[in-house]
């Protein structure tokens, strides 16, 4: 016997239960998507500053490996030695600048700043990792690295900074060790 009114057949449309389970899907591809959209932002942000960083460091070493590359051997007029003094915090040179020959410095300041000047003047000034970074000289007789250059009369064969959280920087000088 059949009702009146009633068929056999389901009316179309969703149940409550599988519009839940539908929402619940796409919030659970929502979270998916948001974490990995923030994990990317994250590794772009971090890339983009290892690369400002990167590119400082090089105009850095661009700078130390022009300048101390071309460190001449003058000779000082007021005693018999050569114009170039060095220690951990700071190496005094003279080297062709843009007026003719003048005295340079490298000097790493108290707060951990590499500085370069020209005639006493600063020219530039880069963050080196802190104060724990310095220079140290190889050359002389038996060649080793030391940490100040006492030879008066040879300049060093290479000089090396490092400093905590960077790799060591070395320039040779092209001048070979003498006058």
């Amino acid at each position: 016997m059949k009702l009146e009114g009633t068929t056999g057949c389901r009316q179309g449309g969703f149940t409550l239960l599988e519009t839940l389970v539908a929402l619940a899907v796409v919030a659970l591809l929502a979270l998916l998507i948001g974490e990995a959209t923030g994990f990317g932002i994250d590794s772009v942000r971090r890339l983009s500053a290892r690369a400002e960083v990167s590119g400082i460091e090089a105009g850095m070493h661009s700078d130390m490996r022009r300048l101390l590359a071309r460190t001449l051997p003058v000779p000082d007029p007021e005693r018999p030695a050569l114009r170039f003094q060095g220690d951990g915090r700071l190496v005094r040179f003279v080297a062709p600048g843009p007026r003719g020959i003048q005295d340079h410095a490298l000097e790493i300041d108290a707060s951990g700043s590499l500085v370069l000047s020209r005639r006493g003047v600063e020219a530039k000034r880069y963050d080196v990792g802190g104060s724990d970074a310095g220079f140290s000289y190889y050359g002389g007789s038996p060649a080793i690295w030391s940490e100040a250059w006492r030879d008066r009369t040879h300049l060093p064969e290479l000089i090396r900074l490092s400093g905590p959280g960077m790799a060591p920087f070395v320039v040779r000088l092209r001048v070979e060790g003498g006058r």
